[in-house]
């Protein structure tokens, strides 16, 4: 069985800086806070507090992996959508029946929920590379 890369684990990137993301950075805070109160030997205690950044700098990255690549798959889903918005505006008026109608309204309900989504994942990489912690919807 291949080894995978620990920044490539199937999390969906909307649920990133969301609930599961926030109580992961709990328990880590946690930690810190237990450990740190374990008093140990200055060398022990810097030991620690490196091992704690170099987590929290691994889950933003991994976080900011998932974000990017929902980013960049909702914008191909924009960019293929807005050739159809050119067949639309160039359907004629006897193509306008009830089921093309619908038909294109289900495509930009999906084309809309893609934006939405993006700004979404862009809102909370703008957050992450702030430093914020907390998740925005």
């Amino acid at each position: 069985m291949a080894t995978r890369d620990p920044v490539d684990i199937d999390t969906p990137a909307q649920d990133l800086l969301g609930a599961t993301a926030v109580a992961e950075r709990m328990a880590i805070a946690r930690i810190r806070r237990i450990l740190a109160d374990l008093h140990m030997p200055c060398r022990c205690q810097d030991e620690i507090d490196r091992t704690m950044e170099a987590l929290v700098a691994w889950e933003s990255r991994r976080i900011r992996h998932h974000l990017l690549k929902d980013i960049r798959k909702s914008a191909g889903r924009l960019r293929a959508g807005i050739a159809f918005l050119d067949d639309l505006a160039d359907l004629p008026d006897g193509e306008f029946d009830a089921q093309t109608c619908a038909d294109h309204a289900e495509t930009l309900t999906v084309l809309a929920d893609s934006a939405r989504l993006c700004a979404q994942a862009l809102t909370r990489l703008a957050a992450l590379d702030q430093g914020d912690d907390t998740p925005s919807t």
